[in-house]
Parts: C-alpha cells; structure tokens; sequence
C-alpha cells in the first residue's frame, strides 16, 4: 500500500469529523445541546467522501482503491435515510463530473462522454446495491444500542464487499479488482470496515458527553429553581409570620392609639421588607439591563457612594479611603449599578468584626475600568468564595445573598466581570473589570468591548446560569436614579437602609 496516500486517506475520512466535534464542543460550552443539523452533517460527509476519492492508494498489482465508503456508510449509520441518500447522490455526481473531465483531456469531449456512457451502468449498479444495503442495515439498526448498530453496518458493509466481488467476477471480466487476491481484497475489506467502525464510534460518543452535558445543565437548572423557591418562600414567610401574629394580637385585644399605630408601623415594616425580597428576585428575572442603560460617570457614581457610606464606615470604626481616577465612563444602568457598588462597598464595610480599612481604587487599564474594593476583615473561605453569587448564599447571619448575585448580573450585562481573591484572617478583594465608554459596542442591551468578549463572571455556574438564562420577565427595582449635580445618584435613603445584605 502506498503509505502516504493511506495517510491522506485516512485523513480525510476524519479529520472533517475531528473538526466537527471540536465546533460542537466550543459550542456546547456556551450552550450545551446534543443536536446536529442533519444537512450540515451530510455536507461534511459528502465533502470528505469526494476528497477522499482524490487520494488512492495501490493494493495489489497495481490497483488503486480509496476508503470514500466509510463517510457513505456514516451518512446513513447517523442520519436519515433521506440525507444519506443525497449523500451518495451528490457524490456520484461529482465523481461522473470529475471520470468526464480527466477523460475530456485525452480524448475529444464526445468521445469522452461516450467512454463514460459504457462504464456508467455496472458503476451505477454497484452504487444502487451498496444503496440498498444501508437502507435494510439502517432498518434494522434503527432503535439499538451502539454496539448492535455497530454489528449491523458492519456485516452490512462485509456482505456488499462480498456482492460487490461477485458481480464483478460475473459481469466485468476485465475489472482490475480482479487482478486483486483475495486476501488482499479481504485485508482492504477489513481496513475500510474498521474505519468505519471507529469514525462511527468516536462521533457517537462527542455525542453522549454532549448530552451528559446537556442532562447536567437541566439538574442544575432544576436544582437552582429548587434552592431559589425554597429560598424566597422563607424569606417572605418571615415577614408575614410577624404581620400575622400583630394582626391576631390586635383582633384579639383592644390596644390604644400609640400602641396600635406603633404596631401598625412594625407591620408596614414587614410587608415592605417582603415586597423588597420579591422587588429583588424580579430584578434577578431580567436577562439585562433595561432600557434606561446610558453613560455613566464611574468616577462621580464612586465618589457619591463613598461620600454616603463614610459616616457608617465611622460607625464600625472603620476607615475608608479612596483612590477614584478622575472622567471614567461606562455604558450601563445607573441606578443598577450604583445599588451593585453601594453593596459591595457595604459587605466590606461589615466584614470587619474589629477596627480595619476599606480601599476603593479605580482607574482605566488597556480599554477596561478596573475597580477594585479591599478590605481587611475576617477574609472567606475556600468553600464560601466558591459559592459566592448564589442566590440567598450569604456569609452573614441577617444576608440574603441577593446583593452579590445582584452585582454578578449588573457587571455582567455590563459586559465586565468580577474576580474575588481573599484569604481567610488577611482580607477580600473585590476586582471589577467594566469595558470604558470609548471602547465598546453595544449589542442589544449587553454593551460588550470592541474586538474583545470578556471572561465569563466568577461565581459558581448556578450563578451565571442565573445571570444568563432567566426569564426576561420583571419589573424595576425600588431604587430609581435622581438628577444630581454631580450626574446620577441613587436616593441615599432607601439604598442605606434597604440594601441587599
């Protein structure tokens, strides 16, 4: 055998369904799916079996064969019988396009088309058997296991191989398959047998890891629904524990005014403490931000966040100091982002449980807005930062969690990302990376930066499940921009009092 032209063979049996797998694999990282579109798949296997038909390589005295049956076997062990039919047919084609066009250039075109009738028939016989013959294989095998379709086309390629020597012996005395022994017919026969068993294999199991992907997702899916229903059932069970419990009491006996109002209040308190949980996990519905996204001014929002936290940072004694480059500006919600920025810089506020220091930096680095918030507080651990972003994960006793999950998603549909680095006892940091304003495009309502797609977030995968694929259903949260003279600025008040711990 002519060892290069086997190579070359070889290669164009599987290297077109090397590169499919490979195009199905980066794809079903971003969207895990087992499915193949049946004509992109047939394209694939007709351009390989017409390639393959290029590079024939000897076997015995001198006869050239090709191993083009393995990707016309796959066409119909893998698809319908309708793809696999158009298969061959475009191939036998191309195949009578290219015998008329070597023969047209040493003979004249007629002749040539002439030469080509006479060979025609016992070709297209042949054609027609190995036809038929996958069609009762992929009948057969339609149902199985892999291993019993396997067997199937198998015996059905050995019994055409078998025919095919036959048919020729009888009715074309002078093929040159016949100048061929036996067993160097037998050993051809097992070479293009065991081609395709293995090219059948290897595409069959790119498919089972793409569906064990796919089942994987649909469990985290389920299980993230499971922990977000079971979450938001306790948190709002809560409050009206407490609001069922005053309105018994107050059923029950009579109170004068100053007590009923000051119940009353308490009551109002809850019922606005669950209709903030609910304000929240609708927020998390919204696939991006809405359509209120503009420029905004990361430098003013920064420093107005820092001016309000200040006294309560004094509160805890702790100090925080900041280091805000002046004019940066990215494209995004600002009330969202400024409620993603008053949280961060709160949990590291309230992670020290003694005296510390808070830094807020930002400043611009090669097309992005960096920021970052440090602390010095009592640090998370391994097991907690691989959990942070979950929805009501939270690392404090009164958290609900929601206030990180809310922050992977603003920075997110900003076309940033967030990374956290901490050790336990040292301290956290916060690196928010946002594509500057003059930088970016906008797609859609996600702004994402020129010649450039970020990392995904950090967080667990729930989280950027969460952050991706949610229902688009929602309604704004209860923290609307006010004009300012400084730009947009969310109210102080309810962001002080209300903000997701």
């Amino acid at each position: 055998m002519g060892t290069e032209t086997l190579l070359m063979d070889l290669f164009c049996v599987f290297a077109p369904l090397c590169g499919l797998e490979l195009f199905q694999y980066r794809r079903s990282r971003a969207r895990p799916s087992t499915e193949t579109r049946p004509w992109i798949l047939a394209a694939i296997l007709t351009a390989s079996a017409v390639a393959s038909a290029l590079f024939n390589f000897g076997i015995s005295n001198g006869v050239k064969v090709n191993l083009c049956i393995v990707p016309l076997s796959l066409s119909f062990a893998l698809l319908t019988w309708l793809p696999g039919v158009a298969v061959v047919t475009v191939y036998v084609l191309a195949q009578v396009g290219e015998s008329w066009a070597r023969l047209a250039q040493t003979v004249p075109w007629a002749s040539a088309a002439r030469e080509l009738a006479t060979r025609l028939p016992a070709a297209l016989v042949m054609v027609a058997g190995f036809t038929a013959m996958m069609l009762v294989c992929q009948r057969l095998a339609r149902g199985r296991s892999v291993s019993v379709q396997s067997a199937w086309f198998v015996t059905g390629l050995a019994v055409y191989a078998g025919l095919d020597y036959v048919y020729i012996y009888r009715f074309s005395a002078m093929h040159p398959l016949l100048q061929v022994g036996f067993v160097s017919f037998a050993s051809y026969v097992l070479l293009f047998t065991l081609s395709f068993l293995a090219a059948f294999r290897f595409v069959v199991a790119g498919q089972n890891v793409r569906a064990r992907a796919c089942d994987e997702l649909r469990s985290q899916k389920l299980e993230l629904l499971s922990q977000l229903s079971s979450s938001v059932a306790h948190e709002i069970r809560n409050p009206i524990t407490v609001v069922r419990g005053f309105a018994q009491l107050m059923l029950d006996t009579e109170y004068d005014r100053a007590r009923t109002v000051q119940f009353l209040n308490l009551m109002l308190a809850e019922l606005n403490r669950a209709e903030g949980i609910i304000g929240n996990y609708l927020q998390l519905s919204k696939r991006s931000i809405d359509g209120t996204s503009t420029e905004v001014n990361l430098s003013q929002a920064l420093e107005y966040v820092v001016d309000i936290l200040t006294p309560y940072a004094a509160s805890r004694n702790v100090q925080l100091n900041r280091h805000i480059a002046q004019d940066l500006v990215v494209f995004g919600s600002p009330s969202y982002l400024n409620q993603a920025l008053v949280n961060l810089v709160k949990n590291a506020i309230e992670s020290h449980e003694r005296p510390g220091r808070v830094d807020v930096r930002a400043q611009s680095c090669d097309r992005w807005v960096v920021l970052t918030i440090s602390d010095r507080g009592r640090g998370i651990s391994r097991a907690e930062l691989s959990r942070l972003g979950e929805p009501y994960y939270s690392t404090k006793s009164q958290g609900t969690g929601l206030g990180l999950t809310l922050a992977y998603k603003v920075v997110y549909d900003m076309g940033g990302k967030i990374e956290v680095q901490s050790r336990e006892g040292v301290g956290t940091t916060f690196t928010l990376r946002m594509p500057e304003m003059r930088h970016f495009k906008v797609e859609g309502a996600r702004a994402l930066p020129a010649r450039q797609e970020p990392e995904r977030q950090a967080g667990t995968p729930a989280a950027r499940e969460l952050a991706e694929n949610v229902d688009s259903r929602g309604v704004p949260g209860p923290y609307a921009p006010t004009a300012t003279s400084e730009g947009y600025a969310p109210d102080p008040e309810p962001l002080l009092h209300d903000a997701v711990r």
